[in-house]
Formats: C-alpha cells, sequence, structure tokens
C-alpha cells in the first residue's frame, strides 16, 4: 500500500503579538535603562509546510513576490535576491543555534507570513511591531519544526542576534514583548557586548550565557486599568526618528540634559514598575503623566516632533475625562495610549476621539499575557508528554506476561469453521468495528507528539482501525495545542476516533474534546495511581464519579470510562454500570507503567513500592465477570493469540498502546507498521478458526483454562472460573 508523502507532512504554526511602548521610549536604547511595553491582541503568523524539491518565502504584505530557496549541505540558500532578508536572517540563526544543539537542518519547507498588524490591502501600518513579531514568529517556529525545545527568553536573544547580525537599531523592546507576551518591564542589553560576542562565540554559547543589563519582567493584570489606544492616521517614521536622536545623541551623549533625560525616565519606569506590581493606579497615572512631560521635553532639546497635533489632541482628550494619556513609541505619528478606569469613561474618550479623527484601535494586552503566565507550566506538559513517550518506548518488552502464557484455549481437533467463514467484526457502544483490536489512548499536546499522532493517524486509516488521542487536558489549559489532536481528524477523516480526558473535568470540558476531533465517543480516564506518584498530580479525587455521571448525561457521544494501567474491580465496575457508562476500558498492569514513569521524574521521595499496584488485565478480566456493560481489554497486549484471550474472557474490543506506539516510534516506520497491523488481522483470523468461532462474540464462548495465578486471585475473590474451561 502506497502512501501519499503529503500527507505526512509536518506542519507548524506559530504566532507573535504586535507591542505597543508604554513608558520608557528613547532611554530604553541606553543599555540597562528601563522601559514598560505592552504586546497587543494583534498577531503576526508564521507558518511552515515541509516541502519535498524547493522551499519557498511569501508573505500577504508582498502576495506577489515568492523566494524560492534551496540548501548548500545544511545552509539555507535563496535562489534569487529578495525583500526578505529579515526573515531570511532569522531562519539562518535559529537553525545554526538547531545544528549547534545537535540536530541536523536538511529539511526544506515553505515558510508563509500573515500579519494582522497592519493593513496591507490599505497600505496602512499602526506601527506595532510587525518586524519584531515576524523575526520571533519565525524563530519560534524554526525551533518547533527541528523539535527544539524552547522558552521565551532563548525567542527573545535569537530575535536580537538576528537583528544585530543586520545591523538593526533600536532597544529590541519590541522583541521581548511579542517574544513573553502581556505586559512586561524591560531593560535592553549591552548590544556592543553582544557584537564583539558575535565575532567569536557560537549563537548557543551567547543565548546560553547571561546578558549584561538585560531585564525582562512580566507585570501582572490590573483589572481596572484598562489599556485604550487611538490611532492618528498619520504614520510615523520610526527609524528616521531614532536615526535623528542618535546623531544628535553622539555629539550630546555627555550634556547634562542627557544625563538627567536618563535618570528621570529611569527613575519614572522603575516607579511605574513597583506600582504595577502593587496595583497602585494613583501612582500608576502620576507616572504615565510624567513621562509624557519628560518626552516632550526631550523632544524640544532634540528637535523632533514626537508628539505631533494630532497626538496631542488624543491626549488632552484622555486627560479631560480624567484618564492618563501619552505617546506609544518614537512617536512623530501612530498611535497614542491612554488607561481608563470603568466603561464610562472608556466610552466617553471613544466618543470624543472619534469626533476628532481619531481611529480607536481594538487591542487588549494580549491575550498571551494571561497564557503566557502558565507558559512555564504548558512547556512542563509538553515535556512531561514527551517524557512518558521516551519512557514508554523504553519500557517496551516484545513477549507476553506468564499470565497470558498459562492461560490456555482449550484444542479440539473438529471443528466447523473454516477461515472463510470468520469475521472480524465486533460491536461495542452502539458503533461497528471492523477491526476488534484499535490504537488506544497514548499522547498529544507537543510538537514531537503531534508527529507521533499524525503517524498513529495514518496507521488508523489505511488499515480500518479505530483510534484513540492522549489525555487532551492540555488542549483545555492551552487551546494553542490542540492542533496536536486535530491532525487526528485530518489524517482520518471517516474513521472512528475516541476523545480523552480525566475524570476531573466537568461535561463542558468533555463536550470541548469531542469537538476538539469531532469523536465518535469519549474516554474518562481515571488514574489515580498515577497522580498521586506523579510529583506535580491531582490529590483530590472524591468527585470523579459525579463528574463521570454529569458527563454522561449530558454527552452526545457514548461514554467510556478507562484507566491507564491499573485494572478495575468488580466494585468499581458496579459503580459505572449503575450511572450509566457505554463500555469500561478495565487497562490492567502489564503494559506502560505510569507508577514507574511518574516515579521516575520525582527527584525525591521516591515511591518504588507502588510501581506494582494494581490489577493485571486478565485479573481485572475476571473482575468484569458477568458485567452489563461492554468490557475493553487493554494493558500489557502484544500478540494476537493474546488478544484471543482476552475476547474469550470477555472482552468485545482490545486496546494497544505500547505495541502501537514502538510500530510507529520512527518517523519512517509506517510502512511496516501498515504491514504489522494487516498480519495480526491474518493471525487472529487463524485463531478464531483454529478454536472453531466464526465471529468475536462466538469466541467469547470458547473454553479456556485460566492460568494458576488468576485461580487463586478468583478463589481469594469469590469468582468463579472453572466453567470458563467447561463450555
Amino acid at each position: 500500500m502506497r502512501l501519499l508523502k503529503g500527507s505526512e507532512r509536518v506542519t507548524i504554526t506559530s504566532k507573535a503579538p504586535g507591542k505597543l511602548f508604554i513608558a520608557g521610549e528613547y532611554a530604553v536604547v541606553e543599555p540597562g535603562h528601563g522601559a514598560i511595553v505592552a504586546a497587543v491582541s494583534r498577531y503576526l503568523t508564521v507558518t511552515i509546510d515541509e516541502a519535498t524539491s524547493v522551499g519557498t518565502l511569501t508573505s500577504t504584505q508582498n502576495p506577489d513576490v515568492v523566494v524560492e530557496w534551496t540548501r548548500e549541505g545544511e545552509l539555507f540558500r535563496a535562489n534569487e535576491e529578495h525583500p526578505y532578508k529579515l526573515i531570511e536572517e532569522a531562519i539562518l540563526v535559529a537553525e545554526q543555534y538547531v545544528r549547534e544543539s545537535g540536530k541536523k537542518t536538511f529539511a526544506l519547507y515553505s515558510l508563509s507570513i500573515t500579519s494582522e498588524l497592519d493593513d496591507a490591502k490599505r497600505g496602512i501600518k499602526y506601527g506595532l511591531g510587525s518586524s519584531g513579531a515576524v523575526v520571533v514568529a519565525t524563530i519560534q517556529a524554526v525551533l518547533d519544526f527541528y523539535k527544539t525545545p524552547r522558552t521565551s527568553l532563548l525567542v527573545y536573544k535569537l530575535s536580537v542576534l538576528t537583528n544585530l547580525r543586520l545591523s538593526q537599531r533600536g532597544s529590541f523592546g519590541d522583541i521581548a514583548a511579542s517574544s513573553f507576551g502581556g505586559m512586561v518591564y524591560y531593560t535592553s542589553p549591552d548590544r556592543s557586548s553582544l557584537l564583539e560576542q558575535l565575532q567569536n562565540q557560537s549563537i548557543k554559547v551567547i543565548c546560553d550565557a547571561d546578558w549584561k543589563d538585560l531585564t525582562i519582567e512580566r507585570l501582572p493584570e490590573i483589572p481596572d486599568f484598562t489599556l485604550l489606544v487611538g490611532w492618528t492616521g498619520q504614520v510615523a517614521i520610526t527609524d528616521s526618528l531614532m536615526q535623528a536622536t542618535e546623531k544628535k545623541r553622539k555629539v550630546e551623549t555627555d550634556s547634562v540634559f542627557y544625563k538627567e533625560f536618563l535618570a528621570k525616565s529611569h527613575a519614572i519606569v522603575q516607579g511605574l514598575q513597583n506600582a504595577w506590581k502593587t496595583q497602585d493606579i494613583p501612582t500608576l497615572q502620576e507616572g504615565i503623566r510624567s513621562n509624557r512631560a519628560l518626552l516632550n521635553e526631550f523632544a524640544k532639546e532634540m528637535q523632533l516632533e514626537i508628539e505631533t497635533p494630532a497626538l496631542q489632541t488624543l491626549c488632552n482628550l484622555a486627560e479631560q475625562n480624567g484618564a492618563c494619556a501619552k505617546t506609544s513609541g518614537a512617536g512623530g505619528g501612530d498611535c497614542g495610549i491612554c488607561f481608563t478606569q470603568n466603561e464610562t469613561q472608556r466610552q466617553q474618550i471613544e466618543t470624543q476621539w472619534a469626533k476628532a479623527q481619531i481611529q480607536v484601535l481594538p487591542l487588549s494586552i494580549a491575550e498571551a499575557w494571561q497564557r503566557r503566565l502558565m507558559m512555564d507550566l504548558f512547556q512542563q506538559q509538553m515535556n512531561r508528554k514527551d517524557e512518558h513517550v521516551g519512557h514508554a518506548n523504553q519500557q517496551y518488552r516484545a513477549t507476553s506476561a506468564p499470565e497470558f502464557v498459562e492461560t490456555r484455549f482449550v484444542h479440539h481437533p473438529f471443528t466447523t469453521v473454516d477461515v472463510a467463514d470468520v469475521s472480524l467484526q465486533t460491536k461495542l457502544a452502539g458503533l461497528t468495528f471492523d477491526v476488534p483490536f484499535f490504537i488506544n489512548a497514548i499522547t498529544g499536546g507537543s510538537p514531537l507528539t503531534t508527529a507521533l499522532n499524525q503517524r498513529l493517524a495514518i496507521l488508523a486509516r489505511e488499515t480500518g482501525m479505530a483510534m484513540a488521542t492522549g489525555s487532551m487536558s492540555i488542549a483545555m489549559k492551552f487551546p494553542e495545542s490542540a492542533q496536536s489532536f486535530k491532525i487526528i481528524r485530518q489524517e482520518n477523516p471517516n474513521g472512528i476516533l475516541f476523545a480523552n480526558l480525566g475524570a476531573h473535568y466537568d461535561a463542558e470540558a468533555a463536550k470541548r474534546a469531542v469537538e476538539i476531533i469531532e469523536a465518535n465517543a469519549i474516554q474518562i480516564h481515571v488514574n489515580r495511581a498515577q497522580e498521586l506518584v506523579m510529583p506535580e498530580g491531582d490529590r483530590v479525587f472524591s468527585n470523579w464519579l459525579k463528574n463521570i455521571e454529569a458527563i454522561v448525561k449530558t454527552s452526545s457521544v457514548p461514554v467510556i470510562v478507562k484507566e491507564v494501567g491499573f485494572g478495575f474491580s468488580s466494585e468499581a465496575i458496579a459503580q459505572l454500570e449503575s450511572i450509566g457508562v457505554a463500555a469500561i476500558d478495565i487497562s490492567g498492569t502489564g503494559g506502560t507503567n505510569f507508577a514507574k514513569i511518574e516515579n521516575g521524574r520525582r527527584k525525591e521521595d521516591k515511591l518504588d513500592f507502588l510501581e506494582d499496584w494494581g490489577q493485571t488485565t486478565l485479573t481485572s478480566l475476571m473482575e468484569a465477570q458477568g458485567s452489563r456493560t461492554p468490557i475493553i481489554a487493554s494493558g500489557g497486549v502484544k500478540t494476537p493469540l493474546d488478544m484471543a484471550k482476552c475476547f474469550a474472557l470477555g472482552a468485545s474490543l482490545v486496546g494497544l498502546s505500547g505495541e502501537m506506539l514502538h510500530l510507529v516510534r520512527k518517523d519512517d516506520s509506517l510502512p511496516d507498521a501498515i504491514h504489522t497491523v494487516q498480519t495480526w488481522k491474518e493471525q487472529l483470523t487463524t485463531i478464531l478458526t483454529l478454536v472453531g468461532a466464526d465471529s468475536i462474540s462466538s469466541l467469547q464462548l470458547a473454553p479456556i483454562v485460566v492460568a494458576p495465578s488468576l485461580q487463586n486471585w478468583c478463589d481469594a475473590r469469590g469468582i468463579a472460573w472453572k466453567h470458563l474451561a467447561q463450555r
């Protein structure tokens, strides 16, 4: 079976917000002098699509320009002169960092840029920092493409080095805002020191070191101090203003005025920094006004027009309504800002600005602000996902557990079933499965696991298997990770898919999870043992059953409750039956051991004694004897013979996680994986023929002798077992 290469190509999307300076302009270009910069809620987006013969650079800003590029060894080489030098340099810097981190950069890709920061159709620039945002978004996308871990600080540093290599001016405060999001206190680094380091040190060495004079600190949100942005309709030429200032500054660096300006500006900004932390609104208002007055003094001395008549009108109208206001950035046009304290004040200012031909820009502190306060957690969760995959691969073993080996079918030489009579079709929770085993929950949420999910989805599509996602909890907290799960439905539009969430989530979250992948059913996983061993795991479980019951009552798709490798008891099965779940995945021990994985992640206070906790898969199937609810078996199932034994002990469907992960662990493993699954189907058909069962339901009635360990367990628990061998 031939696979289209296009279905395996990697797509990466990265967004960076625009910026507005709140305070500290001009002074911030001097190393160690502070500014307050805000990320605002318009974004520049960079998308990378893996290519084959040639890469391209495109932008909606220049729709007629398509730049083709190739490789000289691992190096990016454009085939012609082009207007995207900043983007090219960002790619070169990011890929150099990737190589210095021990990875190869042979891949070709198409990189496209779309931007909300300017109005390309009308040729209008709002001064929201598009040049900084495009570098940040490009750096992020390239690092993600090569699965290279990144932090906001690393992205900032690589973006600054990109600009320095092109001799770009400025403080790079726009880069800080786009990299970190939200409202930040910022002091610029010593550029001369960085330029010197670029001459004789690697990119990675420079990025790993502390940077002299650099400070980037996120500031908290203040609910009653809301940003309002007005655009004058005039476009400021920031570079021209900065060049004019720089020429005069070179002459007057030692002047008393300039030194006093720097000192006053830094003091104002530090006062604002502290006031933001303490949510001291009167001090914030005073600081904004003081910075406006100082900038006007600076403009007069430097013979610059920072506060144009239109910007003066904007500020004065805001002040007349009790708000503090000033220019933003270099001034000379573009935007002015003010901070309002209530909706009435805001509406009054907007009305008066409109009469003065000042356009209100619908901007707020970037959503990234709220998210970025949790980005370190997001990165930790992505890292944890990747760690789980790595540990699961390490735990993989090819042989069946002794309990499976010692559980044996009763052989009868004469049966009336031929190979052609056998059907593998099975039904569960109102769904019909042409293949009675499926890809059970594995992973999702990070760039690495996105690629794994894509390969798993293709495997499911090409073999007719159903597939469950890994836990989608990361997508509930960080919507930007949802693509890691959406790609499953994109690659397998007609397949049976199960969404997956933890039992601590409510019905609304379950609905969102189903919607993300257009799921046919949802697994609600219960993993108390894992959570307790996990250093950062949950510690409250008393509401789980109520949550599941609420999800069952409101869900538009069947609800399957699933363990994650610790098994089920008959008592727990009865509890789930009482609330009407559609199916139960008993998922016993013997497969991926999450207690062991999480224990390995603990730096201290190890819980080694819990690594053997729980019931095995076959033990859990014995606990489920007589269940009225359909049962799914998973956990340590290695072979078609293991599957057949699970069916004989009552399972209607079998899930495999570790085996499937092992099949697709390599980028080029899909053809072999597809062949293996097709072989499994043939082997399972052979086993049913040998047993004398023409269907999964008839296999559930086949005589089977359970392992001695199971017999002992059943005797202790009062579970009948002898009749299984006498059917």
